[in-house]
């Protein structure tokens, strides 16, 4: 499957941030209770009400999974390598941005044109239709998610256009959606139990899926969106903080956010002015964030912004910013194995080589099982001996690449 540069997450690792977690976790709590909350009204009056009342909350979760798997869609077709932040909008299934109800529609009006054809006695041309819309739907997710347009998503040139300009990779999308809703159907199957089990798996691979549509799309940007412009935000943006005037204003109301511990919302806000103009105003935000009595955002955007100079062969600054952030926080890690190492060959001080054991010794911490575990233990505990001279810690990390050994 296609990833959009060394540097960006693999798509497994994707939906295990946070952002996505909580929404899976979050949903998949909401569904254990709605059917706790179901099967006890079944058994005490027959369920009639709560019927009706769980129809409308499991509408309302589809909308909220299906709208942030759009926006998934959407933030990876660009080039973002996160996940967007969750938004209480996603739950809005009327007021929000609408792109679920316009899915509906789609299925509703070309299913309603398969059922008038098998109505009608054309059966062949039904089962054909039927297999069209197979076909094209993870085509309309894509072209929904950008176009936000109903026309767009049931317009055959649209869909038919985003097939053959993205090629066999599409192959690979609709096998996928086909697997996916085959192990949801064989879990119910099975039963209750199992279903509910499977349910937050379900999801995670659901986030994969729309993770991977956005990747095929990003891949093609250029033929399929030319008209497009999608740093008409990012010039806005870049238009409305234009001094260090209005810029030191926005940190400022920024910071009483973070007063109140809105850690997310605070890394939302901070995040498009942080990256406007390849990191430009980097150092000017952080040398104010990196005060603030609570470091999470300052970290955050250090983590970033480190593959970005890593991308630019600033290899000191990108040190020099981890070194920093081991200090706020000991546990810190760098995710990209690639920049990690790249980290590491440019390493030529003591204070460098200390950071970098201690990052190599996080990521391990940070990734149980991963395959280069054992080798970046043996690289650390090699640094600690031959550069640093620490027989303690390198007599610790022999002690762990032993276990890892023997644990493989």
């Amino acid at each position: 499957m296609p990833t959009l540069s060394p540097q960006t997450n693999s798509l497994f690792r994707y939906p295990l941030r946070l952002e996505c977690l909580s929404l899976i976790a979050l949903v998949s709590v909401l569904i254990y209770i709605l059917v706790a909350m179901s099967l006890f009204s079944y058994l005490m009056s027959g369920g009639a009400p709560m019927y009706w009342l769980s129809a409308y909350a499991i509408l309302m979760l589809v909308n909220t999974v299906f709208e942030y798997g759009l926006e998934i869609i959407e933030d990876s077709a660009i080039g973002k390598s996160y996940p967007p932040q969750f938004s209480n909008d996603y739950f809005k299934i009327f007021t929000g941005r609408g792109r679920f109800s316009r899915q509906m529609l789609m299925i509703l009006i070309l299913g309603g044109i398969v059922g008038q054809l098998f109505s009608a006695g054309f059966d062949y041309l039904a089962l054909f239709m039927l297999c069209f819309i197979v076909a094209i739907f993870p085509a309309s997710l894509v072209i929904n998610s950008l176009y936000e347009n109903l026309l767009e998503i049931i317009n055959p040139i649209s869909l038919i256009g985003f097939i053959v300009i993205v090629g066999k990779n599409y192959v690979l999308t609709v096998a996928a959606l086909g697997v996916w809703l085959a192990l949801f159907y064989v879990a119910f199957s099975i039963g209750l139990g199992v279903f509910l089990l499977y349910f937050p798996v379900g999801l995670f691979m659901l986030f994969v899926y729309f993770r991977y549509l956005g990747l095929v799309a990003f891949r093609r940007m250029d033929k399929l969106f030319p008209e497009r412009d999608y740093q008409a935000e990012d010039r806005d943006i870049d238009q409305r903080f234009d001094d260090d005037a209005r810029l030191h204003e926005f940190l400022s109301g920024v910071y009483w956010r973070m007063k109140e511990n809105q850690v997310s919302e605070v890394i939302a806000l901070l995040d498009p002015v942080i990256k406007l103009r390849e990191w430009a105003r980097f150092d000017i935000i952080f040398s104010s964030i990196s005060d603030w009595p609570n470091k999470e955002p300052a970290i955050h955007f250090i983590k970033l912004y480190v593959t970005h100079l890593m991308k630019h062969n600033n290899a000191m600054r990108a040190l020099s910013l981890c070194e920093w952030a081991l200090d706020q926080d000991f546990e810190f890690y760098i995710e990209n194995e690639t920049v990690l190492e790249d980290m590491l060959k440019a390493s030529v001080s003591k204070e460098q080589f200390v950071v970098m054991v201690k990052l190599l010794e996080n990521f391990v911490a940070n990734n149980p099982g991963h395959e280069y575990s054992a080798r970046y233990i043996a690289v650390a505990a090699d640094i600690c001996q031959s550069k640093l001279h620490h027989e303690e810690k390198f007599n610790q990390l022999q002690k762990l690449l032993d276990q890892l050994e023997r644990d493989a």
